[in-house]
């Protein structure tokens, strides 16, 4: 069984706001995760390999000696991997049209054996020795004929193979490089029309730039001093002078080389910009769509990618570090969801995952902006002061009280502290007295009642009302169950449901017991059988919800029982295909993932579709982040530091999850406009011992 530890007292918010043309990343889509059909993938590359129109992307398996091809849908999401051997151990790959019949190929090159393999779509594999060690592969048209060739960087120099219309390759010519080859990008350096090559030598200390003579050879090397430690390199216009430019990882020093070229093919002395430690792979783009090339930097350790702004002079700035759930071995730009923007796919091969992340132009992510609370366990919001704004009320579970955050004109504002019984675990927001203000309930686990603290002009609270409940609840709503037109409240204990009618005063009626007969997790309320009266759904800790049907008076009756996997910690209720009939979503903490349980409009549910997430979700949210009508789904993932997103179809599925890593220990998420930009924010309660940039 997954044990949870909890650490010291960190309340962290993120509001994602406007800057001027930033280097950027969709937030919710920050890391759309994959995994591949293979281990050890050291690279990957992006075409069209179904002729769909749609990026796709290709991962070269070296552990597993096979190919993953991950088909694109357009959105930034991929299907399920097809998979094929390969006769070696890919190591490097590339993309183009090798026998000319208008679909992507790939060729892949072995760091062991030195084979370079074809992979023509339709038409097999051709596999070709004699290259050393090749280490990194790439293609272009070096004879001027229409026909793509390769270079591969060896550990002899560059292996240059002429290729034909039929896909068949020429014999091997080995230039010379000064070292050993690691990685190569190949431009026009010098303005002739011709393909040149620029390769570093593997961990060493320079670069070579083979210029191309468009017949398929290129002149003698020339080599520029960089730093210790070289690995990958692009290439970019970063001044705006019409000519290539170099970016060079230099993985041990720590930082980004930048030698600017000239239109004779010469490079200038390199300028040094500091990119994080662990460089692994570099990318060039414009990412922020200000027509000037920016540099993203993937960092194995920490697991972040690292974002250069270029400001079109050939300098740049640090603008922004991006957190990865899986630690970096390959990044590339592409525009992974065709909407014109920058995106980057990432390759890990320590956990064999293709993280895709979504490029904006919109609005940068900046730092987290942290709130103290006293161990916080979930979070609510609602304009308690009616200024406009979400504010937020926060439970304070160890020191018996709640914290209220009010919205300023940058973030919160103010707070007040309100005491309430002990260890509160559960909220709920809504007008218990009728008089058009929000009060809060809190359900307290360890006092075994409820508090309620009626609202007052500007976002003001008096002093808490118990209840008692006689029950450790866990879970708490307000709904009208009896239908006089008062809130009432209905809490999960330890193995009943307890349900207090309110009085359309503040006040509640001694409370009613309902037997559920095994542990409660979570409970939500919606009309299962569309009867008008409210129902609740119970998620049960040994791995099923139990349906309690409402009356017009308020009383309840069991329905059915539906199974789950263990531990479903938590249970929300939404209409997910669209059929005007409630659904249930459940996080199963044990297993990783959701189940989705599609109602009947009788009580009754399907049998459970479930959907991966991140490890140990905790709790779920419904709403519409992406603006299409239709409710997604956000999980906070305990063990794993993140949440995930799922989009919905409107059919009762959901895209593959999209997960952000955001902190230790996740508990609660919700959502609003926090930024008053009309779209959907995430706010998020963790706990944490540092505070943590998202």
């Amino acid at each position: 069984m997954k044990k949870l530890y909890f650490v010291s007292f960190l309340f962290l918010i993120v509001v994602f706001k406007a800057q001027v043309a930033p280097v950027c990343f969709n937030s919710l889509l920050a890391a759309n995760t994959m995994t591949v059909g293979g281990t050890t993938p050291y690279e990957i590359c992006v075409a069209d390999f179904n002729d769909d129109g749609k990026p796709d992307i290709a991962s070269g398996n070296n552990g597993t000696s096979n190919l993953s091809y991950l088909l694109g849908l357009g959105t930034g999401a991929f299907a399920t991997p097809l998979n094929y051997p390969a006769s070696q151990a890919p190591w490097t790959i590339c993309s183009a049209d090798f026998n000319n019949d208008g679909t992507a190929d790939l060729a892949a090159g072995d760091a062991a054996s030195g084979f370079v393999t074809l992979f023509l779509s339709n038409y097999g594999t051709i596999s070709y020795g004699g290259t050393p060690q090749c280490y990194g592969i790439r293609s272009a048209d070096f004879n001027s004929d229409g026909f793509p060739d390769l270079a591969c960087s060896s550990s002899t120099g560059m292996s240059i193979r002429l290729g034909s219309a039929t896909g068949l390759m020429s014999s091997p010519i080995i230039y010379g490089t000064g070292g050993p080859g690691r990685c190569l990008t190949i431009a026009d350096f010098n303005t002739d029309g011709n393909q040149d090559i620029a390769a570093t030598n593997n961990f060493g200390t320079t670069v070579s730039v083979l210029l191309g003579t468009g017949t398929g050879s290129f002149s003698p090397a020339v080599t520029y001093t960089v730093g210790a430690g070289t690995t990958y390199i692009s290439s970019a216009d970063f001044n705006a002078d019409g000519n290539k430019d170099l970016a060079v990882c230099v993985t041990t020093a720590g930082y980004i080389s930048v030698l600017l070229g000239s239109p004779s093919g010469t490079f200038a002395p390199p300028v040094n910009f500091a990119a994080g430690p662990n460089l692994v792979s570099i990318t060039t783009a414009d990412f922020n769509g200000d027509s000037k090339a920016d540099i993203a930097v993937g960092n194995a350790n920490p697991k972040t990618i690292t974002m250069l702004q270029g400001t079109g002079t050939g300098s740049f700035v640090l603008s922004d570090v991006y957190s990865l759930i899986d630690a970096p071995s390959f990044i590339t730009a592409v525009d992974l969801n065709l909407d014109g923007i920058s995106d980057i796919a990432s390759v890990s091969s320590a956990s064999n995952r293709v993280t895709s992340i979504l490029g904006s132009s919109s609005g940068a992510l900046t730092a987290a902006l942290t709130y103290s609370a006293n161990v916080p366990s979930v979070i609510k919001t609602a304009d308690l002061n009616a200024d406009g704004k979400p504010d937020m009320v926060v439970t304070n579970n160890t020191s018996s009280g709640i914290t209220v955050f009010l919205s300023g004109t940058s973030g919160f504002s103010s707070t007040a502290v309100y005491s309430v019984g002990a260890s509160p675990n559960s909220l709920a927001l809504s007008d218990l007295n009728n008089d058009g203000k929000l009060d809060i309930s809190v359900s307290n686990s360890a006092s075994g009642n409820v508090s309620v603290l009626l609202g007052q002009a500007n976002g003001a609270f008096a002093a808490a009302t118990n209840f008692v409940v006689n029950v450790s609840n866990s879970s708490l709503v307000s709904v009208d169950f009896n239908g006089d037109g008062n809130k009432d409240l209905a809490v999960a204990g330890t193995s009943c449901v307890v349900v207090l009618f309110g009085n359309g005063l503040g006040g509640f009626a001694p409370a009613v017991s309902y037997s559920v007969g095994l542990t409660v997790a979570s409970l939500t309320s919606a009309d299962f059988n569309m009867d008008g009266s409210p129902d609740l759904a119970v998620a049960i800790s040994i791995g099923s919800v139990k349906i309690l049907l409402g009356s017009p008076s308020g009383t309840f009756s069991a329905g059915g029982s539906f199974t789950t996997p263990l531990f479903p910690y938590g249970v929300t209720a939404g209409d997910f295909n669209n059929d005007s009939k409630s659904d249930l979503a459940v996080v199963n903490f044990a297993f990783d993932n959701v189940s989705v349980l599609l109602g009947q409009g009788n009580g009754s549910f399907v049998t459970q579709t479930t959907f991966p997430v991140g490890a140990g979700p905790y709790s779920i949210y419904t709403t519409d982040l992406n603006a299409d009508g239709l409710l997604d789904l956000v999980t906070t993932n305990n063990s794993a530091g993140s949440i995930s997103v799922l989009l919905g179809t409107g059919a009762g599925n959901f895209a593959a999850s999209t997960d952000l890593l955001i902190g230790t220990n996740p508990r609660s998420v919700v959502s609003a406009d926090f930024n008053q930009d009309g779209r959907p924010d995430l706010l998020r309660r963790v706990f944490q011992a540092t505070s943590t940039f998202c």
